[in-house]
């Protein structure tokens, strides 16, 4: 019935359904493409050709779910014949006080970097500049919201940003979602919060003690079956033995891993990169 509406408000399209909560890293989206605006045949269409994003979740399943958990529908965007797309979001902060709303904080904007399954695989600080400053006034209003209605805690918020055609025109933005938890982009901004001794500006930017911009870029995902088997320790020694490559407080460059107890049993491990 929803896809019905929007069908007929919106026109034909591609739609992403969203389980309402439960699952990350895309294994809660599937979608579907609507050609028409009858609902016998939208629903044929649901039990026909819905498509799990994730090639290990079945329909049947991903069905199953939406009866138990609940589902949103949304268009599915797409970029501006021959413009640019890109998936930046945000990350707050909303301190709880007594008998008042929270206290809002933005914490960072990043430019994320999204897999063919609509995962997390990594972020870039700052966003870029082009649309900084709406993302962040987006932001604002969004955690505000938030706070009155007794959110507290950490929010991550994600964003679709569209160029015009051929890159040019003032980008546009969609907020499409809103994490009530720590995000795959809390961890690279809390690392450099910690170990950075800079600035943070009201235009989302961080720079250090002599005013240059500090940049970082992190991922969750650096994955080999070849690291299966190394110790934390281990690798720990081999970055103290790579001055260019382990983190250097006095220049404000270096990687931070994070992740460590899926690195010997996994092959997993994440990181930080900080630089200018």
């Amino acid at each position: 019935e929803v896809i019905l509406l929007l069908a007929r408000r919106r026109g034909p399209g591609q739609w992403l359904v969203k389980l309402n909560d439960g699952f990350g890293s895309g294994h809660g989206h599937a979608v579907v493409d609507v050609a028409t605006s009858h609902l016998n045949d939208i629903d044929l269409l649901l039990r026909s050709n819905l498509r799990p994003v994730c090639p290990d979740i079945s329909r049947d399943s991903f069905l199953a779910q939406i009866s138990m958990r609940g589902a949103v529908v949304e268009e599915f965007l797409k970029p501006v014949l021959n413009g640019e797309m890109s998936n930046p979001s945000a990350v707050g902060y909303l301190a709880k006080r007594a008998g008042s709303d929270a206290d809002v904080q933005i914490l960072g904007t990043h430019d994320q970097l999204i897999g063919r399954y609509h995962d997390f695989i990594g972020c870039s600080f700052p966003a870029r500049s082009s649309y900084r400053e709406e993302l962040l006034w987006n932001t604002q209003r969004i955690l505000e919201q938030l706070a009155r209605v007794g959110v507290s805690g950490h929010v991550g918020i994600d964003f679709v940003a569209r160029s015009g055609p051929n890159g040019l025109g003032p980008w546009t933005l969609d907020a499409t979602e809103i994490n009530l938890r720590q995000t795959g982009s809390t961890t690279p901004n809390r690392t450099a919060r910690a170990i950075v001794e800079g600035t943070w500006l009201a235009d989302g930017s961080l720079v250090d003690g002599v005013g240059k911009e500090v940049v970082y870029t992190g991922t969750d995902g650096l994955i080999s079956p070849h690291y299966r088997g190394i110790p934390a320790r281990r690798l720990v020694a081999a970055l103290r033995r790579e001055p260019a490559l382990s983190y250097d407080p006095a220049r404000a460059r270096g990687a931070v891993p994070h992740l460590w107890t899926t690195l010997e049993p996994f092959g997993k491990i994440g990181a930080t990169f900080i630089g200018r």
